[in-house]
Order: structure tokens, then C-alpha cells, then sequence
């Protein structure tokens, strides 16, 4: 199969990003991209050994990369991806000597340190906009980097106002939890994530599609429409005295009774808890389509035609998305605008998930929820307030 021309370039840096080496020959297999959370893993393998890797400086675990692409798509190299150098694989045979390297976002960083103002880790936020308080957590996150992820940082209009109030308490809460926390209550089908540019943004689903993909740049499509993930009741408890109950009753009378049981000891009183119960109504009580898009690259001259697929590397996550040339029975199905949740990049497609549940977004945000199961019911009140 014939592929148009598409180049990558990776450049490496020190621990204050200075650049320390170029490299133009890697092989790339992947990197993701999500939201609720930023840029994930990048895996590449390159052409060394144990002896010309010693002697080299441009791999080194915890050293910064940056990628680049530049094809038919772009006059100039473009930065699609930053993070640093996780893990490093060799084999070496007779015949083959490669280097796998793997990456992982900065946003990772942010599951390995705690929330704090100095030496204190208990932070309360008292009737505050959300955007507030998601910046005062990023500035907190700066300030106590000690050098090493000052550059992390937000711009005037990247964290957009919400226009709630909420009071929230934040107790020895890892950074990237705090930052979910403030998700918690905002409305739904809002999200955050951290771009390539160490950029973090706080936003709300796009009104209008920013791409509308036709047949001819679909590879596969695979829809699972369910009502497994409906929840349209929520018993929310403070880890203390609170106990309420919110639900959806016109879901209740479609899909039956579903609970879902929240603890939010971070709760200032009722009314955080209860915006976080309404965001996670908004988004569960209706039946939701699971989606996963492969899209073709356009630099595929041959297989698809010059007028076929697509520049991958222009789909983010947090943008929408509609298909063309879609009958009107699948409406069910396919919203004339759906959020892009998470985008898997190869050289030559793209693996979009599309609506899924943001609980199901990231493995980052999976880690806490069984070890911690028992301990959170212990002190659980009896009975609960319905609103």
C-alpha cells in the first residue's frame, strides 16, 4: 500500500527544556489523547543497542519529548504530543537491535502528588465558581512542582466560567483527583483535559459538529447502543451526617429503578453535592451509545482515492462529531453531534471514542474505586433525604 508522505520528527529535552537531541528515524506506533485527563501513551522504537545506548543521551527515563508531524495536511511541522520517556524495551537478535520506547502525558504526573498550600493538604473553597477553583488547583500544582512541572499552566481564556457556585473541601486529594472533584459539579457534558502545549482547558461540550466524516473516510464503525450505564438515581453521603437522594423520574418510568451510590467527603454542604448528583443524571439517564471510529489518514493515496480520508491529526478530543451519508434510522444510534472522548493516532488512522461515559474515560481514573470500596461505607447513616 502505497502512503502519502507523512513525517515525524521527536525531539528530546532535559529536566529545565532545553533541547539535548533530534530523532528523525523512529518508527511510530501510537499515541492517545483523552479528555479528562490529556495526552496518554506514545510508543516508538528506534534502532539502537545496549552499547550505542549508553554512550547516547537522547534516551533517558524521565527525559522530555515532544512529537512532530508534518504531511499533506501541513506546511510545517506541527507539536502533537509532550511527555517523557516512561519505560524502555530492547531486543537485540542476530539480525535486530530495537529500542521500544513508551511514553506517558503529564497529566500522569498529576496522580503522584497531593493537593497542597505549603504543608497543608486539607483546602476548602467556600461558594466559589468552579473555574475558580480548577485554576486556584493548577496555580497550587505550579507552585509546588519544585521545578519540575512549572510549565504546566492554564491561559486568560482556556478555563471557561460555568456559572455555578459551589462550596468544596479538598482533604490529602491527589491533583488529578482535586480536578475531577471540581468536574464533579459542573453541569454535564463538561469536561478538562491538557493539551500539547501543557495547556490545561475547562470547558462544556461543543453546540455544533467540528467534523463531519463521510463514508469515504471511514475504515470501521462499531456501535453498542445499551441502557447498562443508565443510572437515574443517586444516593450521594458526605462521609458524614448527609445522606440524599436525588433521581430522574420520567428515566425511572422508561428504564426501571438504577442507583448509583456517590461519597463526597470533600462536600461543603448540600448544594455541591447535590450539582454533582445532577451532573451525573445528566449525562446516565438515557441509554448512551458506545462508538469507535476508525478513520482513514488521508495521506492513503492508493487504497482510497485522493479525495478520501481524512487529517487525523486535526480530530481532538473535546470536539464533536457527525456522520454523513448516515440513514435517518440510525438517529437512534448516531447524534448529529457527539463528543469525541478519546483519539488512539497511528500513522496511518485514527481510533476515535465517541460518547462514551466520561466515568469510563481514562485507566488513570479507575485505580481508586475497589480499594477503597469498604472503607467508604464505614459510618454510613441509616437512612437517607430524599430532595
Amino acid at each position: 500500500m502505497k502512503i502519502g508522505k507523512k513525517n515525524y520528527q521527536i525531539r528530546i529535552y532535559d529536566a529545565d527544556y532545553n533541547q539535548e537531541a533530534i530523532i528523525s528515524d523512529a518508527r511510530i506506533q501510537f499515541y492517545r489523547d483523552s479528555i479528562n485527563s490529556g495526552l496518554g501513551e506514545f510508543v516508538f522504537d528506534i534502532e539502537r543497542t545496549l552499547d550505542n545506548w549508553t554512550t547516547l543521551a537522547d534516551l533517558e527515563l524521565f527525559k522530555k519529548v515532544e512529537l512532530y508531524i508534518n504531511d499533506i495536511d501541513t506546511e510545517l511541522l506541527i507539536k502533537v504530543y509532550s511527555g517523557y520517556i516512561s519505560r524502555i524495551n530492547f531486543v537485540e537478535t542476530a539480525d535486530k537491535r530495537t529500542a521500544t520506547v513508551t511514553c506517558l502525558g503529564f497529566v500522569s504526573r498529576l496522580a503522584m502528588d497531593v493537593y497542597k498550600d505549603g504543608t497543608t493538604t486539607t483546602i476548602s473553597e467556600a461558594t466559589e465558581e468552579p473555574a475558580t477553583i480548577f485554576k486556584n488547583i493548577i496555580d497550587k500544582l505550579r507552585d509546588s512542582a519544585n521545578g519540575n512541572i512549572p510549565f504546566l499552566n492554564y491561559t486568560a481564556d482556556s478555563i471557561k466560567n460555568t456559572s455555578l457556585s459551589v462550596s468544596v473541601k479538598f482533604e490529602s486529594d491527589a491533583y488529578l483527583d482535586a480536578l475531577n472533584k471540581v468536574l464533579s459539579v459542573c453541569p454535564a457534558n463538561w469536561f478538562w483535559k491538557l493539551n500539547a502545549d501543557n495547556i490545561f482547558s475547562l470547558s462544556s461540550k461543543p453546540v455544533v459538529a467540528d467534523h463531519n466524516f463521510s463514508r469515504g473516510a471511514i475504515e470501521n464503525l462499531q456501535i453498542d447502543y445499551s441502557m447498562e450505564n443508565v443510572r437515574n438515581g443517586v444516593l450521594i453521603w458526605d462521609n458524614d451526617t448527609t445522606y440524599r437522594y436525588l433521581a430522574d423520574l420520567d428515566s425511572q418510568a422508561s428504564y426501571g429503578r438504577r442507583i448509583i451510590k456517590e461519597n463526597m467527603p470533600g462536600a461543603d454542604g448540600t448544594d455541591a453535592m447535590d450539582k454533582k448528583a445532577l451532573s451525573i443524571l445528566g449525562e446516565q439517564e438515557s441509554p448512551r451509545s458506545s462508538i469507535l471510529i476508525t478513520i482513514a489518514d488521508n495521506n492513503e493515496f492508493e487504497r482510497f482515492g485522493d479525495l478520501s480520508g481524512y487529517d487525523i491529526e486535526s480530530i481532538k478530543p473535546g470536539q464533536t462529531c457527525r456522520l454523513t451519508g448516515i440513514s435517518d434510522t440510525a438517529g437512534a444510534f448516531l447524534s448529529k453531534n457527539m463528543l469525541i472522548r478519546r483519539v488512539t493516532y497511528y500513522p496511518t488512522s485514527a481510533i476515535l471514542e465517541v460518547d462514551v461515559n466520561r466515568v469510563n474515560i481514562d485507566d488513570l481514573l479507575d485505580k481508586f474505586k475497589k480499594e477503597v470500596n469498604q472503607v467508604e461505607k464505614d459510618g454510613i447513616p441509616t437512612s437517607y433525604t430524599a430532595v
